[in-house]
């Protein structure tokens, strides 16, 4: 796949969101440190874990489920039993049943306690993983992992976040296998997968909410009067395109081998928020059309990129 890489990157600040709310967008930045404390709020009050249940507001709901969809079906692969498997920014564990069904070898790492807990609990329900299978508090940054630890490192939700993707993309190369040859048959061993999510700066929606972030600014406003809890602290989310984020990383030992969309929106901002039942009809009827140019309107996409030597 051919990529350019001048294309815009396009900064958003996520905000707590209401139950059944959608994260909001805005061009302020504030510090990356917020951000365990950010996922730390949502997961205590069972808002993240929501997201895969039936009582979420179903167009919030599809964005997710189609994340993991994608994930699941571009692993499907490249995923069996014994496969050693790091995931980065778990949630509350939602894709540990997929792993369990394939018999792996699981670790996950999150920076928010809330998660990792959610994510052991996951694991606990599931008896297919490995004993050794565990999710620690951890950094991104500094894993404590042995050097091609990896077969497959999955990081959905989580890069989008970083001041310094390319720092942690080192770290993710670090721990992942490295190609090479194989002691029997002499067959050559192709490097190590990882699968990065991030948001679409291509997105035309997108862009036309970052021209719009002042009415953005003034339903929160009206909907921060009516919240019964306090939120948690605004963090910045970075969009970018897949030409972008590869020379963003460049020189951190990985191939972008292909871009993956999902969540497609077809109808513009705010008809998005004011039409809500015919957008998110609007939505499914594209996602599984071969007409819509995905790439133009998707909200979401998954990165496929491979460890090079």
């Amino acid at each position: 796949m051919t990529a350019t890489s001048d294309a815009p990157v396009h900064e958003i600040r996520a905000h707590a969101p209401a139950a059944g709310g959608l994260y909001s967008l805005s061009q302020t930045a504030s510090p990356t440190s917020h951000v365990p404390a950010h996922f730390d709020h949502l997961g205590r009050t069972g808002y993240w874990g929501n997201l895969y249940s039936d009582i979420a507001d179903p167009a919030v709901r599809w964005s997710f489920v189609r994340r993991q969809a994608l994930l699941e079906r571009l692993m499907d692969p490249i995923v069996g039993p014994k496969t050693r498997v790091v995931e980065i920014g778990p949630g509350t564990g939602n894709l540990v049943g997929y792993f369990a069904s394939r018999g792996c070898e699981y670790r996950a790492f999150d920076a928010a306690r809330a998660m990792a807990d959610a994510t052991n609990a996951a694991i606990s329900r599931h008896p297919g993983l490995a004993l050794d299978s565990r999710c620690d508090v951890g950094d991104i940054h500094a894993l404590p992992l042995a050097d091609g630890y990896a077969d497959v490192v999955v990081a959905a939700g989580v890069l989008e976040y970083l001041e310094d993707p390319a720092r942690a993309a080192s770290e993710l190369a670090r721990i992942t296998r490295r190609p090479g040859r194989m002691t029997s048959g002499g067959s050559d061993q192709p490097g190590g997968i990882a699968l990065i999510t991030l948001p679409n700066a291509r997105s035309l929606n997108r862009q036309l909410m970052q021209r719009l972030g002042f009415l953005t600014r003034v339903w929160n406003r009206i909907r921060s009067r009516h919240r019964a809890t306090t939120p948690a602290p605004d963090v910045r989310r970075i969009a970018y395109t897949p030409g972008r984020f590869a020379h963003s990383v460049a020189g951190e030992n990985w191939q972008l081998d292909g871009a993956f969309y999902y969540d497609v929106e077809v109808l513009p901002y705010p008809l998005t928020r004011l039409l809500k039942r015919l957008a998110f009809s609007a939505k499914r009827a594209a996602e599984g059309s071969s007409v819509v140019p995905k790439s133009l309107f998707a909200n979401g996409m998954v990165l496929s990129l491979s460890r090079t030597a």
